[in-house]
């Protein structure tokens, strides 16, 4: 059958000038938990099993803190648990991200980026007897946008997780238990023509 939730959010939105604001948001989410059960046949079939509450908190900073530097910048705290009292898997107390742009005055159409994720510990499976650690990941690229005639041309130069960390992404439990791996230091060039 179909899954019902309720949710209750409530969250507002504070600008400190025009280009720079903060937004912050409560919410607390109930839903049927899942699981596995015997089917009468000497199987188990998937079925929503007790409940699932989910609460927490998210904040926000996004904007142009001076000509040319843009940032957006995240926190999340949450509690997730499951009827049982355990927590629920593959959910971290505790996210964090900032993304950063800086278009060079010096060099017109050329913008370096930077991104740092952060991911808290997490349970990897619903029986709370398997956990992943925390993990930061460093993203840096390059951005070069010049026209080609009409048409506006972006080059990119991207360099994904600059360290090399090896981490565990994210942990599944529904069908059964699974780990997302993270992904491996990835360099990523693309070029793109707008007409």
């Amino acid at each position: 059958a179909p899954r019902m939730s309720t949710q209750y959010e409530v969250g507002g939105k504070f600008y400190f000038n025009p280009s720079i604001f903060a937004t912050l948001s409560l919410y607390r989410i109930q839903r049927p938990g899942e699981g596995f059960e015997p089917d009468g046949e000497g199987g188990t079939r998937f079925a929503y099993l007790g409940e699932q509450r989910n609460q927490g908190m998210e904040l926000t900073l996004n904007g142009e803190i001076s000509p040319g530097l843009r940032v957006i910048t995240g926190l999340a705290f949450a509690d997730a648990e499951l009827g049982t009292g355990l927590k629920a898997p593959g959910v971290p107390e505790f996210a964090a991200n900032a993304n950063v742009e800086w278009d060079l005055g010096f060099l017109p159409g050329l913008t370096l980026t930077g991104r740092v994720t952060h991911t808290g510990e997490q349970q990897a499976n619903a029986a709370n007897t398997l956990q992943l650690e925390s993990w930061t990941v460093l993203d840096l690229g390059a951005r070069y946008v010049f026209a080609a005639g009409d048409a506006p041309v972006t080059l990119r130069l991207t360099v994904d997780n600059v360290t090399d960390e090896a981490y565990w992404a994210s942990a599944f439990d529904a069908f059964n238990p699974a780990l997302l791996q993270g992904t491996p230091r990835t360099i990523k060039a693309s070029a793109s023509v707008a007409f």
